[in-house]
């Protein structure tokens, strides 16, 4: 299948479900069973459909995502076309530099690891807070980042010791 074909099924497998069980998500197990593909070569399409704003993707448990159709998704199902601006590939440099930071701000004191708060990454990044989730998203599917949610939407990360060690594999 060619990429535009991809996500396209994709929209079309979140927008079927939504019509079957409004207001729920897609699970990616459904869609992985539907499409044949695996969750690692279905990922990087559901990133770049939410990053664009066709989809609003979250994570389940690791490794599962769950994704609902947005009203852009639906508009391009009708005109069977995706324009894809703003790709996942570009956020190697963001995810290398959350994890410099977070290895800097979480520093190891008398075996014990501080967490990073959400507010403070964004302060230090000046970066769009919607970017940062996504690539955090991906950092920890990798289990290069610990994260943990807190009150409304807002959450706390660390560097695990995998992050470390891929922090100093990248030097």
């Amino acid at each position: 299948m060619e990429k535009q074909e991809i996500y396209l099924r994709i929209l079309e497998l979140a927008n079927d479900y939504n019509s079957r069980e409004p207001g729920y998500f897609y699970p990616s197990s459904l869609m992985r069973a539907e499409m044949g593909m695996s969750l690692e070569e279905l990922r990087p399409y559901a990133e770049e459909l939410d990053l664009n704003g066709y989809i609003k993707k979250s994570e389940g448990l690791s490794p599962t995502f769950q994704i609902s159709i947005e009203d852009k998704g639906k508009c391009a199902l009708l005109d069977r076309s995706i324009v894809i601006e703003k790709s996942a590939d570009l956020h190697i440099p963001l995810k290398l530099e959350i994890l410099k930071i977070a290895e800097k701000e979480t520093e190891y004191n008398d075996d014990k690891q501080f967490y990073i708060t959400e507010r403070t990454l964004l302060d230090i990044m000046k970066a769009d807070k919607e970017t940062v989730r996504l690539a955090i998203d991906e950092l920890e599917y990798y289990n290069l980042i610990r994260r943990v949610e807190g009150l409304n939407s807002n959450y706390v990360i660390k560097i695990t010791p995998a992050g470390l060690d891929y922090l100093r594999d990248m030097s």
